[in-house]
């Protein structure tokens, strides 16, 4: 990010974009080393909702423009903030989410990092929402609920995985 003070929004929309890109190759890597089917599944349904996740990242990023910039008590409060959460993500870039992947194939420790990475995204989105325009706070919302889907879905594989 650029040292300037003020935030725009379009940067934050970037940084749930980043994040979902990260998950898809997490995600990916998962999918081509699950051995069993029903697993490699639910990898690759999770690379089909990042992907969607995307999508509406981008599209509101794009309505948005470059002209909206977010209200700060002080200067540098968001990216004070956004930082802050960023330095305790689960992983910081695509190349250690890849690595991160290929060394956690156990199947029981690649499901207990995708179940870290959803509740990430989660507070993450949860944070944002309060930083987009309430015309997006819809969109955000669904993306939430959808990453709350992923957290069960991703237990209920690590109960079936247990037995």
């Amino acid at each position: 990010m650029s040292s300037k003070q003020i935030l725009q929004a379009s940067e934050i929309l970037e940084m749930a974009v980043q994040l979902e890109r990260r998950g898809i190759v997490f995600y990916r890597v998962c999918a081509a080393a699950s051995q069993k089917a029903d697993v490699r599944d639910l990898f690759e349904f999770m690379i089909v909702q990042e992907g969607k996740h995307i999508e509406i990242f981008s599209k509101m990023k794009e309505d948005l423009g470059d002209d909206y910039h977010l209200p700060e008590s002080y200067p540098g409060e968001i990216r004070s903030y956004l930082n802050s959460f960023l330095e305790g993500q689960v992983f910081l870039s695509s190349e250690e989410a890849a690595d991160m992947a290929t060394r956690k194939m156990n199947l029981h420790e690649a499901v207990d990092m995708a179940i870290e990475f959803e509740k990430a995204a989660i507070l993450f989105y949860s944070g944002i929402k309060q930083m987009v325009r309430s015309s997006d706070h819809t969109e955000v919302d669904r993306v939430i609920q959808e990453e709350h889907s992923h957290v069960r879905r991703l237990l209920d594989l690590k109960r079936n995985i247990s037995k």
